[in-house]
């Protein structure tokens, strides 16, 4: 059954049996279809490929758009897949799952590089060299490392704490 999908057909009402409406197509690029259930509409892209008939899952029906789909969004990511399909992408299941994974994979090393670049940020800086200096000071048993560690919390970390929290590597002398 090859009908025109629009709002009104699919704020029809369940009858009891789900319903499938899709919209006219061009052979063998695929199609835009939509199941009516008694719980609501989905969306899904049908098409065939080697004497086998397949069905993509688009997502739920809205009006509204939140939350699912509209009619147009899903016309425009049935667009999309038909066009896969003509390209020679026969596996769109896999195809969309390994696309899946890509972006995953990415979010996961971006997501990796900055914490590396935070911990990189936050190791090193002046107040972690001078509490390092203090420690090996009380670690040789120095009788200094009091008073090492009283001047560097008078005149560097309660004087300018901004300073303290910088990389060691970029103080200078003139910040001094």
């Amino acid at each position: 059954m090859a009908t025109k999908l629009t709002a009104p057909a699919l704020r029809g009402r369940w009858r009891g049996a789900d319903r499938w409406l899709s919209d006219d197509g061009e052979r063998g690029a695929g199609r835009l279809a939509a199941r009516i259930m008694r719980d609501g509409v989905l969306f899904y892209f049908r098409y065939r490929v080697k004497a086998q008939n397949r069905a993509l899952p688009l997502g739920k029906y809205t009006e509204a758009g939140s939350g699912g789909l509209t009619l147009k969004k899903a016309r425009t990511r049935s667009d999309e897949l038909a066009a896969l399909l003509r390209a020679g992408v026969t596996d769109l299941h896999g195809h969309l799952r390994r696309e899946q994974e890509a972006r995953e994979r990415a979010a996961l090393e971006a997501e990796e590089a900055a914490r590396r670049e935070r911990e990189a940020a936050d190791r090193g800086t002046l107040g972690q060299l001078c509490a390092a200096y203090t420690e090996h000071l009380t670690r040789q048993g120095k009788q200094a490392a009091g008073d090492v560690a009283s001047i560097f919390r008078r005149h560097v970390l309660e004087a300018d704490p901004a300073l303290a929290a910088r990389r060691a590597a970029d103080v200078t002398t003139g910040d001094f």
